[in-house]
């Protein structure tokens, strides 16, 4: 496609030229209309909720769900379903290579370089050379941020820090562009910053992960997103412990960590997200000797299997 015909009763030439060099603000609408145009729709659940496949939300939902509960177990069992009936089209390939490089890396199938390595093969199937655009800013689908956290996230497992801030801060530009929807981009935007917080934190920048992570909680509270609380809260508990130990902060802070861990684990309960509360549980009562006290009956948190906790404190910080 010529860019005359990409731009046809759209935009001109020189103003779609100004928006892929990073001169031009798109706006939402046009933006719209040349994602269609190219057959990129940037609605969220397009890749696997087109004409028949409609029936596939509800298992996208409990895969992504398990995903954000750490229950890769779970979640594997939803991804063989969803395979089995998705349809063929690039996004839907998308969506799936993305979901199997995490999936399969938490579940020990593969390792940190072959998860790179499918993470960056799934955003080619869209965009080719996205190398190019991170120095910019470029108005991503969601589909393709989510792909992108991902392979920062995996650049964090490596180390390879740099890397992944650079990823995160592309994004973070890219939502600020004002195409998509503001509750589309502030979601998105609050777990950017949760995931560049694990990036600081790891780095012994301790104070800028915090600082990122309030933010985290204030967005998220605006948003009713309540599992993002949860995690934040156990971030800050664990940074803030870092920098008591390292002698950032002083002592009587420790009462400060142990109220934030505790919000972390009453939300994460009452959420229903067991494999998290269990483990911030036994991360606090082995860091304070004493027990999280907690008025309702979760007995799903006493029975959370050994394996499922397996790598649940790199993803939550703890």
């Amino acid at each position: 496609m010529t860019q005359e015909m990409l731009c046809e009763n759209i935009c001109s030439v020189e103003t779609l030229s100004r928006i892929e060099n990073g001169k031009h603000k798109v706006k939402r609408d046009t933006y719209r209309r040349l994602m269609e145009r190219m057959e990129r729709i940037p609605e969220k659940n397009y890749a696997i909720c087109t004409g028949k496949y409609m029936e596939l939300l509800e298992e996208k939902i409990d895969f992504e769900d398990a995903v954000s509960k750490f229950d890769y177990e779970k979640a594997e069992i939803c991804l063989q379903g969803l395979k089995q009936k998705i349809g063929e089209g690039i996004l839907n390939k998308q969506y799936i290579a993305k979901a199997e490089a995490l999936v399969h890396h938490r579940n020990k199938q593969i390792d940190e370089d072959q998860m790179i390595s499918r993470l960056q093969e799934a955003i080619r199937m869209t965009l080719p050379g996205y190398e190019q655009y991170l120095d910019g800013e470029y108005p991503y689908t969601e589909q393709e941020v989510l792909t992108l956290m991902n392979l920062a996230g995996a650049y964090r497992v490596k180390k390879r820090y740099e890397n992944g801030i650079r990823i995160y801060r592309a994004l973070l530009n890219s939502l600020h562009l004002g195409y998509m929807t503001q509750h589309d981009s502030i979601i998105l935007e609050i777990k950017v910053m949760r995931n560049m917080a694990l990036i600081f934190g790891e780095m012994e920048q301790y104070q800028e992960a915090i600082v990122l992570l309030k933010k985290v909680i204030q967005l998220s509270k605006e948003m009713d997103y309540g599992q993002m609380i949860s995690t934040a809260f156990s971030q800050i508990a664990w940074n803030m412990m870092h920098q008591i130990e390292n002698g950032e902060r002083d002592m009587s802070d420790i009462v400060r960590v142990k109220a934030y861990t505790r919000q972390a684990y009453y939300i994460a309960a009452a959420r229903d997200d067991y494999i998290h509360a269990a483990k911030i549980r036994e991360y606090y009562e082995n860091k304070f000797e004493e027990a999280i006290e907690l008025n309702v009956c979760i007995n799903k948190v006493e029975v959370v299997s050994k394996r499922n906790n397996a790598g649940i404190a790199r993803q939550s910080g703890i």
